[in-house]
């Protein structure tokens, strides 16, 4: 149904028509057992200057999720976030600042102003992909411990990349067959992330992850 030059305004008829939100913008919440699961999206399509594979989170949709983040905090209840592309520096795949050339894959045009709003909230966990970095890679999550937001790449259920732009065999520029995904469970002060190869049908050693609840 969607091509990828699609219009913008045809990406966004189709995903709230599939979804079934109440929602009238790509960004919204659901409030599941007292807890809140927070989506973010594009309010507007990429210009000509732009990387079209970066997503533009507006001024009024950072406004947005900062209520939500703060209606959260002050219930005491768990808030995941859910965004595409990662922030710069956080997870496997965006980590440029070790190596700009491979892990040039984060993709938020505001970056620094929305990692400003999420670092605010200790007891936040995004989760992005858009990377598709394997979990046998360098940082796939980090962690906030009790001072800031954590962060977790959520791999791909499709091809893999890793650390070396390719596949491990031959260091190409070659995606790596396989199918990667998160177990997320949530206990009564801890969440354990845990990530599975569904390829392989079994857990990913890499990816075994507890996150104690401030």
């Amino acid at each position: 149904e969607l091509g990828y030059r699609t219009s913008f305004e045809a990406q966004k008829a189709a995903f709230l028509r599939y979804t079934h939100t109440d929602s009238e913008t790509f960004y919204h919440v659901s409030v599941i057992g007292g807890n809140y699961f927070i989506f973010l999206g594009p309010d507007r399509s990429v210009n000509s200057e732009e990387n079209d594979c970066y997503v533009p989170i507006s001024a009024r949709q950072r406004a947005w999720l900062t209520a939500e983040l703060e209606n959260a905090a002050r219930q005491n209840a768990l808030a995941f976030l859910f965004l595409h592309q990662p922030l710069r520096d956080t997870v496997s795949g965006s980590l440029c600042s070790v190596d700009p050339l491979i892990q040039r894959w984060h993709g938020v045009i505001e970056d620094a102003e929305l990692r400003a709003v999420t670092d605010r909230f200790p007891g936040l966990v995004l989760f992005t992909g858009h990377t598709h970095w394997k979990f046998d890679s360098l940082q796939p999550f980090l962690p906030g411990n009790g001072k800031a937001a954590s962060y977790i790449n959520a791999a791909s259920v499709a091809y893999l990349w890793t650390d070396q732009n390719g596949t491990v065999e031959s260091g190409g520029s070659v995606p790596e067959p396989g199918s990667e995904g998160l177990i997320v469970e949530v206990y009564r002060h801890f969440i354990l992330l845990r990530g599975y190869d569904f390829a392989a049908g079994r857990w990913s050693a890499s990816a075994q992850f507890r996150l104690d609840l401030p």
